[in-house]
């Protein structure tokens, strides 16, 4: 995966947060999630600096912690019910102005 394109992912992934309210999984879920990438054929763990990366989307972590990210295979979809002290309503709204 080239440097412009994991660029690019993650500026997109972050806007869609923000523009959500910025949601996160609870530790449980961040945990689950860490899991399946930790055991997924396409994660390496030698890459960025020894802390694990994935080749698919290039994710090297912080993407794990946002209740709107979604696993570029499908192994983690995003979060229906974010964290009680996120915006619920401003996610739901945000899914809602995707489906337009």
């Amino acid at each position: 995966m080239k440097l412009s394109e994991m660029v690019a992912g993650f500026v997109k992934t972050t806007a869609e947060w923000l523009a959500c309210g910025a949601p996160v999984v609870s530790p449980e879920q961040y945990k689950e999630r860490a899991q399946l990438c930790l055991d997924c054929e396409f994660f390496d763990p030698e890459a960025f600096a020894g802390k694990g990366r994935c080749t698919k989307c290039g994710c090297s972590g912080v993407k794990l912690y946002l209740a709107t990210a979604a696993c570029p295979i499908d192994k983690w979809k995003p979060e229906k019910a974010p964290r009680p002290n996120s915006t619920s309503d401003m996610l739901k709204r945000c899914r809602d102005r995707k489906k337009k």
